[in-house]
Order: structure tokens, then C-alpha cells, then sequence
């Protein structure tokens, strides 16, 4: 007759208490750290009599959460769905970003109170003609926008380019039969294959080319806070180059992105003729800053 003993490995046990104790810790910090803190925020406000305050903030932080994360989840799926593109867990993979997307949007939220409770100063710029007041409170929320629509068609398009470029190559091992070494080498399918690809990308690809124009459309305003000259603010070269040059490269990213959407073939040659566009662009600001303005 054998008699054995079975020791237990000690590693396995602080392994199983490693993973009981991860989620507490992570709902420590997700949940309890900020509702603790919260409550405190909530008794120094109801300490000075501000309630109504806090609560306004409270509810505007929890909407900004839901609608952030569920529009940038809604607009990813479109991008992901507009491309035609089949993701393993792609709802999963939304979910989890658009809950992080939420938490971040939630910040914004005096930008947000700032834009629907904003009032005019009276006095407007001299280049746009736009009350002072859209500087301080539109022009950021409008940014802010802009930012979570970029930001979920460019996710969309992150992974609608790893699945396309991944089904795009096959790798295969070799067996080298002299030395006996494997080698791993990737191919390209095939050039139908090469196409086919490439057009699954290039809506994904126009949408964000729409948004950058938008976006560059968006920086004309900026320019009442330039610093390209001695002077704070719209200067010469401001207003009579830097600004048709920011209206010619957003209606070039727009036409462009728009022959992306319907797969012309004309989309490179748009492409190509945005990066001529801000070359020189470029070239004559430093030019006219340098030669004409500065004298």
C-alpha cells in the first residue's frame, strides 16, 4: 500500500485571492473613492447654501455621461456599419470605450451649462462681426462637439483598418528543408482582394476628412487670439492670407471626403491636392509675415 500527501501550491491560493480582491479594488476606485467624494462636495454646498447648485451640476455631469457615451457609441457603430465591416465583440468593445468617453465628456460640464445659459456682452469682433460672448461660451461647446464626433469616427476607422488589413495578408510558415528552420512570411492575398479592401476603408476614410474640414473650418475663429505678429490678435497676414487659406483647405477636405463617401476615383488626386494646398499655403504666410509685414 502507498500513503501520499498533496501540498497544496501557495501560489494558487494568493492567485484566486489576486483575482477576488481585483474587482473590489477596481469598484473601490470606480465607484465608492468619487460617490465619498461627492457627498462632501454635496455638505459643502448645503453648508453655504448652495444646493441648488451642486444639483445642477450632479445632473448635467450624469447627462453629459449617458449622452456622450451613447453618441459616441452610435456614431462608431454607424462608422464600423458604414464601412461594411464584420467585428469579433464589437459591441463589447463600444461599450467599454463609450463608458470611458462618458466619464471624460462629464468634465465638460461648465462648458455645457456655459453655451445654454450664455448671455450676449453687446460689444461683436471686428473681423466676424460675432458677439464677444460666442468666444467665451459657444465657440468651446462647439469645439467640444467636434472633438467626440472625431473622435468616434476615428475609433470606428482604427478598427475597421486592423480587421480589413488583417484579413487583407495571410501568414504562412515555411520549412526551410536544408537548415530545417521555419520561417513565418505574410503575403497579400490577392489584388482583387487589395481593392476590395481599400474600398471598405475609404468611406470611413471620407467621414474623416468631413470632420477635419469642419474642424479647420472652425480654427477661422481662432485667429482673433493670433500671435503671428508683434501684436496679439488678427493681424494683416491673419486676415488677407491665413484666412482664405483656412477656407480653401476645409472646402478641399470637404470635397474630398465627399469623394471618399462614393468611392471616386478622383479621391486620391483631392488628397494630393490637399497637401499642395498646405504647402503653400504655409509658404506664403511665413512669406508675407516675414517680407511684407514684418519691414
Amino acid at each position: 500500500m502507498t500513503f501520499g500527501i498533496a501540498f497544496k501550491n501557495p501560489e494558487d491560493g494568493n492567485s484566486n485571492m489576486s483575482r477576488r480582491l481585483l474587482p473590489l479594488i477596481i469598484l473601490l476606485f470606480v465607484i465608492v473613492l468619487p460617490l465619498i467624494c461627492m457627498y462632501v462636495d454635496y455638505l459643502w454646498f448645503q453648508e453655504l447654501g448652495f444646493e441648488s447648485i451642486f444639483t445642477t451640476i450632479l445632473t448635467t455631469r450624469i447627462g453629459l455621461f449617458f449622452l456622450a457615451g451613447a453618441g459616441f457609441f452610435a456614431l462608431s457603430m454607424l462608422g464600423t456599419k458604414f464601412g461594411k465591416n464584420k467585428i469579433k465583440h464589437l459591441n463589447a468593445i463600444l461599450l467599454i470605450v463609450s463608458v470611458v468617453v462618458g466619464i471624460i465628456s462629464s468634465v465638460f460640464w461648465e462648458t455645457v451649462l456655459s453655451y445654454f445659459n450664455s448671455t450676449p456682452f453687446g460689444t461683436v469682433d471686428p473681423i466676424f462681426g460675432m458677439d464677444l460672448s460666442f468666444y467665451f461660451f459657444q465657440l468651446p461647446f462647439y469645439n467640444f462637439i467636434w472633438a467626440l464626433v472625431l473622435g468616434a469616427i476615428f475609433f470606428s476607422g482604427i478598427l475597421s483598418v486592423g480587421v480589413n488589413l488583417k484579413s487583407l495578408f495571410t501568414i504562412e510558415n515555411i520549412k526551410d528543408n536544408v537548415d530545417g528552420v521555419t520561417v513565418m512570411r505574410s503575403r497579400i492575398n490577392s489584388r482583387k482582394e487589395f481593392v476590395k479592401t481599400i474600398n471598405k476603408i475609404q468611406p470611413i476614410v471620407g467621414m474623416i476628412l468631413i470632420i477635419l474640414a469642419v474642424g479647420i473650418f472652425l480654427r477661422q475663429y481662432d485667429l482673433v487670439y493670433s500671435q503671428l505678429g508683434t501684436v496679439k490678435g488678427a493681424g494683416w497676414t491673419d486676415v488677407n492670407i491665413m484666412l482664405p487659406f483656412i477656407y480653401a483647405l476645409s472646402i478641399s477636405l470637404l470635397v474630398a471626403g465627399i469623394l471618399f463617401i462614393f468611392k471616386s476615383k478622383f479621391g486620391i488626386m483631392a488628397l494630393v491636392g490637399i497637401v499642395v494646398i498646405a504647402v503653400l499655403g504655409n509658404m506664403l504666410i511665413l512669406v508675407a509675415q516675414g517680407i511684407v509685414v514684418s519691414p
